[in-house]
């Protein structure tokens, strides 16, 4: 995945990632995703992650977030502290 810094001035903190394999069922291949480091997670929206341990990113639906941690609609806790990154998904701009 490339970043690739936007010049969007409502939101100077998102950032495009190419996506070069399929992630189900959130994007695919040659898909664009958009995210928001300064829109923390939410209840209902879409959220990307990397994890301390892997560079892989990860995109889930937030079912409720404190603090500390966020838990997706897949019934997985995720804690903050275990981050490398975390952003809020603003788009995903499908390949034509």
């Amino acid at each position: 995945m490339v970043e690739v810094p936007t010049n969007n001035k409502k939101s100077p903190t998102e950032v495009a990632f190419f996506i070069d394999t399929d992630i189900e069922p959130f994007c695919t291949e040659g898909s664009i995703l958009l995210v928001d480091t300064n829109k923390p997670p939410r209840a209902k929206s879409k959220i990307a992650y990397r994890t301390l341990k892997s560079p892989k990113l990860h995109i889930a639906v937030c079912e409720r977030a404190t603090n500390d941690s966020f838990r997706t609609t897949e019934d997985e806790l995720i804690l903050k502290k275990d981050l490398s990154f975390l952003a809020r998904v603003v788009s995903v701009i499908e390949p034509e």
